[in-house]
């Protein structure tokens, strides 16, 4: 298995994913993505191979390409357990799971985009929140619902784009499935304002 080709082509084919959303910061956002597929990348193997492993059990051959291509590859990825900078806390940190590709944090510096993939456990209230990041999501694996400030609930599956403007209110949750989603963040990608409603 050639790593560092797999996640060339997760850059790339994240980079068309947000190229086909339609708008000027997924536009922008693939192209740093792009670029960022020219790089040389030497990922290490984790010592901790659990969530990779709790990962990888989620994926089926029903699922979007990118989970697939992301499960060859998992156990060279750093997951952890989210926390929104300590706004997600105890028993419900516990059921999130991320790993950001690219970002201030992320295998790829960016101050200016955030991407990732995020999983959460079926049967989970993602409760409501806002920040001055704009976000768009991408399902793929599982399923579950979103609401943004006073619209009906929305239903997503794979490869549905659910998209968050900046500074709205917005939750999701789980039923029965799973769910995973990649991530983007444009703007102000900082974690300071990032708001959880009680």
């Amino acid at each position: 298995m050639n790593t560092e080709k797999i996640f060339k082509d997760i850059l790339i084919r994240l980079s068309d994913i947000y190229q086909n959303e339609g708008s000027q910061n997924g536009s922008l956002t693939a192209e740093a993505l792009s670029l960022a597929s020219n790089q040389v990348f030497d990922l290490k193997e984790n010592e901790d191979e659990e969530l990779s492993k709790f990962f990888n059990s989620f994926i089926s051959n029903d699922d979007h390409m990118l989970a697939q291509q992301i499960k060859e590859i998992s156990n060279f990825l750093p997951w952890h357990h989210s926390s929104m900078g300590g706004r997600i806390e105890g028993d419900l940190k516990k059921q999130f799971i991320q790993s950001v590709l690219l970002g201030p944090s992320g295998i790829i510096k960016s101050n200016d985009y955030e991407v990732g993939i995020f999983m959460q456990m079926a049967n989970i209230d993602y409760s409501v929140r806002r920040h001055p990041a704009e976000e768009t999501f991408f399902i793929i694996s599982g399923k579950g619902y979103f609401n943004k400030d006073h619209h009906p609930e929305i239903y997503g599956e794979v490869g549905d784009y659910i998209h968050n403007p900046s500074m709205i209110n917005h939750s999701n949750r789980t039923e029965e499935h799973h769910m995973i989603w990649s991530w983007r963040w444009s703007g102000d990608i900082s974690l300071d304002s990032y708001i959880k409603n009680k």
